[in-house]
């Protein structure tokens, strides 16, 4: 039911997003994608859930640490 959470919002063009993500091998033969950090952080920040709002903060410290680092 909309509301409860469960609803995945995607404030972005697929295409583009997918070619922006992060592979990562977990283990062998295993790779997954992540969303892009400022994909997530926008989709966090669409859904306006208070745990999100909370992922943001965490995810923009995250985001500018690595910015100073590169």
């Amino acid at each position: 039911m909309p509301g409860d959470g469960d609803v995945v919002l995607r404030p972005f063009d697929f295409d583009t997003e997918y070619d922006r993500t992060l592979i990562a091998e977990l283990e062998p033969g295993l790779r997954v994608r992540f969303a892009h950090i400022e994909t997530l952080i926008a989709m966090k920040e669409a859904s306006g859930r208070a745990r999100d709002r909370d992922d943001v903060e965490h995810l923009r410290m995250i985001l500018d640490e690595s910015r100073r680092n590169e």
